[in-house]
């Protein structure tokens, strides 16, 4: 059972202080969107993204004030279109063979409420890591009274940008980067609620090819993955009545639940239908986790990172 509207938005008036201060605000509950996109080294996809972008704030112009420029350590308040004139011509000053090309977009909250963000890296980076990022979040008293809108959103994303993979869903979201550096606050939520999306396992799952990191309460898939798990007819027959295929050209968007569900483990509550979804791309999940910090999520001790990372990866595995 999903959860609803008002219980969504209850979700997003939470704020979770730190653990050291707890009246100082660390984390928020919001809609994220984590997209995968190859050929980022190609003008024509970097422009697009900066298309999606620059549409995103218009949409929440009101809230979406300020940008950074390359290499700043400060934001840079948005003017008109000029933010879009500077990507513009960063763009072109760069070298796509060697140059990572991104974008930041935010609004003046700590943590911010909306954020869009792009790291799109040169061809010399791609033999490393094959997919770059798009990544997007808003709050979910916005989203809850605009969630047939969001999914046309994201479907919108999908037809132009054309991503490999991503996962869509209720995440905990704060300051661009900084995320790693607040597990004392995020790692009791997302331990025990696990509806809650994460970007470990989608960020590390970028380093290989043909593999998704986890699933959420919107997941994508491009040809090639889908082709991977049998195609459409046998995900739609595997999927039966448990969730909705949106087709978009490339690929295809899977929706569990009319509404998300981040389900509750201390009362044995699972989002049934994230589970029904997660069962047909098990085969192409990635699990080859390096032992090292970096690949896994920051946990507290005595807990281990590596054993945590995986049970989180596989939380929706629900055998009978």
């Amino acid at each position: 059972m999903s959860m609803d509207k008002d219980q969504i938005k209850e979700l997003g008036n939470l704020a979770i202080g730190f653990h050291d201060a707890p009246d100082e605000p660390a984390l928020d509950f919001s809609m994220q969107a984590l997209l995968a996109v190859d050929q980022s080294d190609d003008p024509q996809k970097r422009a697009a993204v900066l298309d999606v972008f620059a549409e995103f704030q218009k949409t929440f112009a009101d809230d979406v004030g300020a940008y950074q420029k390359r290499n700043a350590n400060r934001l840079s308040p948005i003017k008109g279109d000029g933010f879009v004139d500077y990507y513009r011509k960063l763009m072109a000053d760069l070298d796509p063979a060697e140059d990572e090309f991104s974008i930041h977009l935010t609004d003046p909250d700590i943590p911010p409420s909306h954020a869009a963000q792009a790291f799109l890296a040169g061809t010399d980076d791609l033999d490393e890591v094959p997919y770059s990022t798009v990544m997007a979040h808003v709050p979910l008293e916005w989203f809850a009274d605009h969630d047939a809108e969001w999914i046309a959103l994201m479907l919108d994303w999908c037809n132009r940008l054309k991503p490999v993979k991503g996962t869509i869903g209720i995440a905990m979201t704060t300051e661009a980067g900084m995320m790693r550096a607040r597990f004392r606050e995020q790692w009791p939520y997302l331990a025990r609620f696990p509806g809650l999306d994460d970007e470990v396992a989608f960020f590390e799952a970028n380093c290989v090819t043909g593999k998704i990191g986890s699933v959420n309460w919107l997941t994508i898939l491009n040809d090639e993955l889908l082709a991977g798990i049998g195609g459409l007819d046998d995900l739609t027959s595997a999927l039966g009545d448990a969730a909705k295929i949106h087709k978009w050209d490339g690929g295809v968007l899977i929706q569990a639940g009319d509404l998300p569900d981040i389900g509750d483990r201390n009362a044995d509550l699972w989002p049934t239908a994230y589970c029904a979804v997660n069962d047909a791309p098990r085969p192409i999940r990635f699990e080859d986790y390096p032992n090292t910090p970096m690949a896994l999520l920051n946990v507290p001790e005595p807990l281990d990172p590596y054993e945590e990372t995986l049970r989180w990866v596989r939380r929706f595995d629900r055998e009978e």
